[in-house]
């Protein structure tokens, strides 16, 4: 996302060092802009200070978009945690038992069935987070993609409109396209890790 951020701006960056002669040209002045604006002001007179809330606007887009991508991974990484552990626990029932191990054991004495009975509650509760995270983040996964197909769709238009004028024309929304499309693999991959781990209790029983 930061790279994206920083090849996005790059661009208007690089167009307003190059040129030393500002003129009072419309199409000058917003090309040197991240994207296209309209403030209802003369943006000639007020160009850097629309320059600057522009930058600012896309560093808080990216900057949220990375806080709640980064909680989503922790919340996974750490039901995958949960379920790793339940499964090591119940591959270590059984193993400090003797030769002298019988069915009939006193269930209060029995280590063996207190490890289990933990188990089993750790799995309940593991599961109960991994509902918690699916309910809070399905609405905004559909939102997401949703909006990430339109995005695409659009950012494709664009390029094809564009391929003739070179490609620097292109090099902004081919950067959001590439962007988009690793954003839904990796919240796509996270979850698929979460259903990996989610059978290792069942593995290991």
């Amino acid at each position: 996302m930061h790279m994206t951020q920083v090849f996005y701006l790059l661009k208007p960056v690089i167009l307003t060092l190059l040129e030393t002669d500002i003129t009072n040209s419309t199409k000058t002045i917003t090309s040197k802009l991240p994207f296209r604006v309209e403030y209802g002001v003369d943006i000639d007179q007020y160009f850097y200070p629309i320059t600057i809330h522009c930058y600012l606007a896309v560093f808080a887009h990216v900057f949220s978009t990375i806080a709640v991508d980064s909680l989503y991974c922790i919340l996974i990484q750490h039901a995958c945690g949960m379920f790793s552990i339940i499964g090591h626990m119940l591959e270590e029932i059984g193993k400090n038992n003797d030769i002298n191990f019988h069915l009939k054991r006193n269930k209060i004495e029995d280590d063996d069935y207190k490890m289990a009975l933990d188990c089993l509650r750790r799995h309940l509760q593991a599961i109960k987070f991994a509902e918690l995270i699916e309910s809070t983040y399905t609405k905004i996964f559909l939102i997401s993609v949703n909006l990430n197909m339109i995005g695409g769709s659009i950012t494709g238009i664009h390029m094809v409109m564009n391929l003739g004028k070179g490609a620097r024309e292109i090099a902004a929304p081919m950067a959001i396209y590439i962007a988009q499309l690793v954003h839904i693999f990796l919240q796509f991959w996270q979850a698929q890790f979460l259903l990996d781990y989610s059978i290792i209790p069942c593995e290991s029983m």
